[in-house]
């Protein structure tokens, strides 16, 4: 049979060619819109304004085209995980280029069902990556993932050999701040091998600015994961940097200008109110440790506060109130009224 060039059967694509083709186009239109989205303030309206531009310059708009995009360029099976690895995972291996779309896994609804499996991935494979995509990926992985798969990946890193030449390179300091990223995860998500780094972590005085990144009242980036805080590794922050970081004045303005030693001890005046996070019988011990210290007396009063709170809530945490019955009994027949505790 001869088939012409005008024939159906000639020009339809297979479904490789069809998802390759759709590649492309996401390709093409992922870099426009990065482009679009860091385009200089008011690029974007001018753009809208045009008639040969036929989407309106409002956000609504904005995320309607976006989704239609997405459904028409993500049609075929495995199509948004194969252009994710095929547009990121270069830049990953980049050591020296921060990756700048990790964040779409997270905002772009077409990528959502990977969010539980590719961050963690990324973060296995992809040791040498910049801090500014581990931490959403981390976030990520936090959220979305398997806790247990976290916390083994959290010691793997750790053990990982730090590469230093000593001569304060930037690749140097990249490494080590690699380093004390995973170490400082490793003390807050309590790993099985966290004493390990903490016995590291606690020499440096400068670590005091890791944990204040973490969980200081300026972090909280979106995205961020929020890490569990124990008591225990309140007490163990309290313990290591107070000493080293004295009371010191601290005015009314603040910001990430501020001098070291009123950073460091701002962070430690609101860490100590973390203890009240975790469940009030761990909370009072960690306290009962500390109120007799004498290098914690100008942590005094927020001690006593919490441990006047996390009483009562141990107090009421069996609380049942009387029963209306029980209540008419009291007040009729001048009876008691039981309660539970």
């Amino acid at each position: 049979m001869i088939i012409g060039t005008g024939s159906p059967l000639l020009d339809k694509p297979s479904p490789q060619q069809r998802l390759e083709r759709s590649l492309g186009r996401a390709a093409f239109v992922a870099d426009a819109l990065w482009q679009w989205e860091n385009a200089p303030l008011g690029v974007p309206s001018r753009l809208a304004e045009d008639d040969k531009v036929g989407i309106k310059d409002s956000e609504a708009d904005g995320e309607a085209f976006e989704a239609a995009l997405d459904a028409a360029l993500f049609k075929e099976p495995g199509s948004a995980e194969t252009f994710l690895r095929a547009y990121i995972e270069p830049q990953l291996a980049e050591i020296e280029n921060a990756p700048q779309h990790v964040y779409w896994l997270d905002e772009k609804p077409a990528f959502h069902d990977l969010r539980p499996t590719l961050p963690m991935e990324w973060l296995e494979r992809f040791p040498q990556i910049s801090q500014e995509a581990m931490r959403p990926l981390f976030g990520m992985a936090s959220r979305y993932g398997r806790r247990e798969d976290l916390v083994a990946l959290i010691d793997r890193r750790c053990a990982d050999p730090l590469v230093d030449s000593g001569k304060e390179t930037e690749q140097d300091k990249r490494a080590r701040g690699r380093r004390k990223f995973w170490q400082l995860n490793a003390v807050l998500y309590q790993t099985p091998g966290h004493e390990a780094a903490w016995q590291e972590l606690k020499t440096d005085p400068q670590a005091v600015f890791g944990f204040e990144g973490r969980i200081g009242r300026m972090y909280g980036r979106e995205g961020d994961d929020h890490a569990p805080i124990a008591a225990e590794t309140i007490y163990k922050i309290m313990d290591a940097f107070v000493p080293v970081w004295p009371k010191v004045h601290l005015p009314s303005s603040w910001g990430s200008g501020d001098p070291e030693d009123q950073t460091a001890y701002r962070f430690l005046r609101d860490c100590i109110w973390k203890i009240a996070e975790d469940a009030p019988v761990r909370g009072i011990e960690v306290l009962e440790w500390m109120l007799p210290d004498v290098r914690f007396a100008d942590y005094r009063e927020a001690m006593l506060t919490m441990r006047a709170e996390a009483q009562r809530k141990l107090a009421l945490q069996d609380f049942r109130a009387p029963r209306p019955s029980e209540i008419h009994k009291l007040l009729e027949e001048n009876d008691v009224a039981l309660t539970c505790h």
